[in-house]
C-alpha cells in the first residue's frame, strides 16, 4: 500500500482562501475570498441545479448567481466591494430584525412580562 501524504495545518503552510469579518456601519458580515481561489473556481453553483431552483421557489428568490466575479448568491446577497491585497471583498448586509413600531406587545400588553401561562415553576 502506498503512503499518501495529505497537507494539514499542523505540518504545512496552507494559503488563506477566505476570511470572515464584521462591519459595524452598516451592519454586515465581510467576506474576503482570495483571488487565486476565484481564478480557479469561477462558478460556485449552476443556477439550473435542482437545489437552486427548489430554494428559489421555496423562499421566493428572484435570481441566483454563482459567479464570484461580481455580486453573487440569491438576489445578490453577497455584494461585491472590489479587490484589496489579493482578496475580493463582499458584504452580506444584515437585515433589521427588531423594528420599533410604537405599538404595545400583544403578548404582554407593554408590561415586558409574559402572560401567565397557568403553569407554576
Amino acid at each position: 500500500m502506498k503512503n499518501f501524504m495529505y497537507k494539514t495545518v499542523v505540518r504545512d503552510t496552507i494559503p488563506c482562501w477566505y476570511e470572515i469579518g464584521w462591519q459595524a456601519n452598516p451592519p454586515a458580515i465581510l467576506l474576503r475570498v482570495h483571488q487565486d481561489f476565484i481564478k480557479n473556481n469561477t462558478l460556485v453553483a449552476n443556477p439550473e441545479l435542482p437545489i437552486i431552483k427548489s430554494l428559489q421557489k421555496e423562499f421566493g428568490f428572484k435570481k441566483f448567481c454563482g459567479d464570484l466575479n461580481g455580486h453573487f448568491g440569491f438576489d445578490d446577497a453577497f455584494v461585491h466591494q472590489g479587490e484589496k491585497n489579493d482578496f475580493t471583498e463582499y458584504l452580506i448586509l444584515l437585515p433589521k430584525i427588531k423594528k420599533e413600531t410604537g405599538k404595545k406587545c400583544p403578548d404582554c400588553r407593554g408590561k415586558g412580562k409574559k402572560k401567565d401561562s397557568g403553569y407554576s415553576e
